[in-house]
């Protein structure tokens, strides 16, 4: 009694933690990815605040290979653009 919250509600929100989720899981790929010499060089697009939660989860073995970065959201592009 007299507390203010549930104690299983969630401090983040669930937006930002489906994102955290997903970098993590991409993150998780390419490292497969590199230690199965699937890539040499890595060119990474991608929306300026999921680029940033990459950066965080990617692991250095793979942060070696990035040559490219563009913190750009292209999903509404078409393929000639």
């Amino acid at each position: 009694t007299g507390g203010t919250g549930h104690p299983y509600d969630s401090a983040t929100d669930p937006k930002k933690y489906e994102a955290v989720q997903f970098a993590h899981q991409i993150a998780g790929y390419l490292e497969d990815a590199r230690n199965a010499n699937r890539f040499d060089r890595l060119l990474i697009i991608a929306e300026p605040s999921m680029l940033g939660l990459l950066r965080k989860e990617l692991p250095e073995q793979v942060k070696k290979h990035i040559a490219f970065e563009l913190d750009k959201n292209i999903t509404t592009l078409g393929a000639a653009e």
